[in-house]
């Protein structure tokens, strides 16, 4: 089984790098050449290009592809359609990558400048660095954020990390004989490919593994989480092929042949795959890919009640008892309903971390929220994860992984003071970190947290805090912001 194409269209000749944004329909394709370079956008369903601009320096996209960032005299950040200049930066001068962060507030950048690196990250919302290293040579490279809070940079055949929230470097990781071609990572896994030895190497919190792929791999791209919680890995060949494996296994799925040369850029837009030589752009349907595998039933629930068939029982009990009363039919319909509760087994894509450290019913009594921790890195360097299960049925709608410091307080019980739903069931308030409180759109498909605080009042307790009865403030007590010491804080989200 292989992609289905759904269009494939000429790009301009001499481009030597290329970067692709996709957002909803829209792909934006940004070309690299010697004298200047070109960002033109695309639809991704009909392939038509609605417009090309050529730009000044060399452009790198955001991950939706609405602003791009070029190196002049300063760093400037553009509107990608209009051109209009949105924010100017300083630390400008030689040649730069860079990097944006998932949720776009944060831009990383290394400056090559007369034999010297710098690598700087930029809060976006106050236009400054907030970090700031010169390391000689050891800089040099290609740049990621895992995470808002988790910088990858990966030069030879080390990968490098920094924790953006403690302002210090967390161990390398070492696992090629050879420089990384290619690197794709979740908040959890990281996966880099040899440039030359085809050899790829899955880090995740229980070590590292290492499995054999096909030489000559140029590219590499992963999906979001699909349905089943699943994820696909594409890779692109230096003779145009394209292989489609499960993350983090590695198993293959099917390979295709999609150019006639070498791949230089691929990106998943939801079930489609974008692929792009320097001289060609494609888009395949990797929809069959993607569809969930079949699920045996769960054992006792052979016949389940269908939301249908409940509805046009419940609309029958109440029209008798109106008549006449509870009657055996209500309690035989009762008992029904109860036995096939009874059957509801919560079951998730992979076990949870470790133990459970809290849990939340949601205010709708739909969704129950759990949060657990891996017990299998070290305590300072451990994450969390929180599962969010729909009730009726166990079945897992959504996981926040790669959680900081996991989710967890010093004491080991579970609590419901650490996870906190808003009112409306939409978003959880997470205390992790020991004393940072994250908010989350609880059923995003990436979901980042678009507000920390860091609250405490120097012991090993959770902050206390809750949400207003309207859902639009988050009260804090007992609380240390930044060195003030009120007894209460009201925060306005």
């Amino acid at each position: 089984m292989s992609g289905v194409c759904i269009f494939r269209h000429p790009l301009a000749p001499g481009a030597f790098q290329l970067h692709l944004g996709a957002a909803g329909d829209d792909l934006t394709v940004a070309q690299h050449r010697i004298d200047g370079a070109t960002i033109s956008r695309w639809s991704l369903r009909s392939g038509e290009r609605r417009w090309l601009r050529e730009v000044a320096g060399r452009p790198w996209l955001s991950p939706g592809g609405e602003r791009s960032v070029t190196q002049g005299s300063s760093l400037i950040i553009n509107d990608t359609q209009t051109g209009r200049c949105l924010d100017e930066l300083g630390g400008g001068g030689g040649y730069s990558r860079a990097a944006w962060s998932p949720c776009g507030t944060r831009l990383a950048t290394v400056h090559f400048l007369r034999g010297a690196c710098r690598l700087q990250v930029w809060s976006l919302a106050s236009g400054r660095p907030f970090l700031s290293l010169a390391d000689g040579g050891r800089l040099g490279g290609n740049l990621e954020f895992q995470t808002p809070a988790v910088l990858l940079l990966w030069f030879s055949s080390e990968i490098r990390r920094w924790d953006l929230q403690q302002l210090r470097e967390l161990p390398p990781l070492r696992g090629h004989h050879n420089d990384i071609g290619a690197l794709v990572h979740t908040p959890t896994h990281i996966a880099s490919l040899g440039d030359c030895d085809g050899t790829a190497v899955v880090w995740s919190a229980s070590g590292r593994r290492r499995s054999a792929l096909p030489g000559g791999i140029m590219r590499l791209a992963l999906s979001e989480p699909l349905a089943d919680g699943r994820r696909l890995l594409a890779s692109g060949g230096v003779r145009g092929e394209i292989s489609v494996l499960t993350f983090p296994e590695l198993s293959p799925v099917s390979t295709f042949a999609g150019h006639d040369d070498a791949i230089r850029a691929l990106r998943f837009a939801g079930d489609t795959l974008v692929s792009a030589t320097t001289a060609e752009l494609a888009s395949w349907d990797l929809s069959a890919h993607c569809a969930a595998p079949r699920r045996e039933p769960v054992p006792g629930s052979a016949n389940p009640i269908r939301k249908a068939e409940l509805t046009t029982l419940r609309a029958r009990l109440i029209q008798q008892e109106a008549e006449g009363g509870i009657s055996e039919a209500h309690r035989v319909a009762t008992e029904e309903v109860l036995s096939a509760a009874r059957t509801v087994r919560f079951q998730h894509r992979r076990l949870c971390l470790s133990e459970l450290t809290c849990a939340a019913v949601s205010p709708d009594r739909r969704y129950l929220a759990c949060g657990s921790e891996d017990d299998v890195r070290p305590w300072d360097d451990q994450e969390g994860a929180v599962t969010i299960w729909e009730i009726s049925t166990g079945r897992c709608v959504a996981s926040i992984e790669g959680i900081l410091d996991a989710v967890r307080h010093t004491r080991g019980r579970i609590c419901t003071e650490l996870l906190r739903w808003s009112p409306d069931s939409s978003r959880l308030a997470v205390c992790y970190n020991l004393n940072s409180i994250g908010i989350w759109e609880a059923f995003a498909a990436t979901p980042i947290p678009p507000f920390v605080v860091w609250a405490s009042d120097g012991m090993d307790l959770p902050a206390i805090f809750d949400w207003s009865p309207e859902g639009d403030r988050l009260v804090l007590g007992r609380v240390r912001i930044w060195g003030a010491l009120p007894d209460s804080l009201i925060m306005q989200l």
